[in-house]
């Protein structure tokens, strides 16, 4: 059995949503990094394998859409849930058709993140 700790890479602008999560799934048992705009997270996509990366929609800069877009061009496949505290319909349609596994509004129930998580792995987990 594979007891190596999941990855995960926290994108939002929001240094206290981003720092709160990360926390969070640390607590949980994941092994959680941040960044902290979508140019940040395309470095650290770069450099690194993540298990799931929870990317906010709604950023100055490149927005989460553009990131999204950016991600599966060098991770294509790559397990990513999108997330907005806004009701942008037509920006979580078009993160879900650039390659979003699904998408939650903030805040969200830990639980529920830390379920959603661990379902994106398995079934990760399953199709290696």
């Amino acid at each position: 059995m594979d007891e190596r700790k999941k990855s995960v890479l926290v994108i939002d602008d929001d240094r206290f949503v981003r720092e709160g999560l990360s926390e969070l799934l640390n607590v949980k048992g994941f092994e959680a990094d941040t960044a902290e705009d979508g140019f940040d997270a395309l470095q650290k996509v770069t450099s690194r394998r993540y298990d799931v990366i929870l990317l906010d929609l709604v950023m100055p800069g490149m927005d989460g859409v553009e990131t999204l877009s950016r991600i599966m061009g060098q991770k294509p496949g790559a397990n990513v849930l999108a997330m907005t505290a806004h009701s942008e319909y037509d920006m979580i349609a078009r993160a879900i058709k650039a390659g979003a596994k699904s998408f939650f509004k903030k805040p969200i129930d830990s639980s529920v993140l830390e379920n959603m998580i661990r379902e994106m792995d398995f079934a990760a987990d399953a199709r290696r």
